[in-house]
């Protein structure tokens, strides 16, 4: 990756990353975003990007869905979406609210006593979304196109 500072004809700053030329595009206080030197005469759309905010491990899903585990790495995202779902609106009065968050309270205490009875919980809705999703990627298509053509149908489903 050799990252090279030059100038145009113009005296502008160039910036020459793997063999493209970025000009400056804006400039903030902490950073300058650069775009393509040919943005306006070629259409070129290429950008500088600055580096991820997570890395690929922290939001990659493929281990989870070989291990069958929930596909989600946010522990609360189902339990807030399950929430919006009971309150059927953006912003309910306050004793609707109330109601809702005592029943989901109620829910949560049922499922507590539950566990410490030893009862086994209830099996997931899309148990055999989850099996052909897993099927997928345990058994990949040597195709892509056939690989990305049935993922597309399986989450259309």
């Amino acid at each position: 990756m050799s990252v090279t500072l030059s100038t145009t004809s113009k005296n502008a700053p160039l910036l020459i990353h793997e063999g493209y030329s970025y000009i400056i595009d804006r400039r903030t206080d902490k950073k300058i975003l650069w775009k393509c030197e040919y943005s306006r005469k070629f259409k070129c759309r290429g950008r500088s990007r600055r580096a991820a905010t997570f890395p690929i491990s922290f939001w990659n899903m493929t281990a989870r869905v070989k291990n069958n585990m929930h596909h989600t790495n946010n522990n609360i995202e189902a339990w807030h979406r399950k929430l919006n779902c009971a309150f059927q609106r953006t912003h309910p009065n306050l004793w609707t609210f109330m109601d809702k968050l005592i029943k989901e309270e109620n829910n949560i205490h049922s499922d507590i006593i539950n566990a410490m009875s030893g009862r086994q919980p209830p099996k997931r809705q899309n148990e055999s979304l989850n099996n052909r999703l897993n099927n997928l990627v345990q058994n990949p298509h040597t195709d892509v196109q056939d690989q990305l053509k049935y993922i597309g149908r399986l989450l259309s489903m």
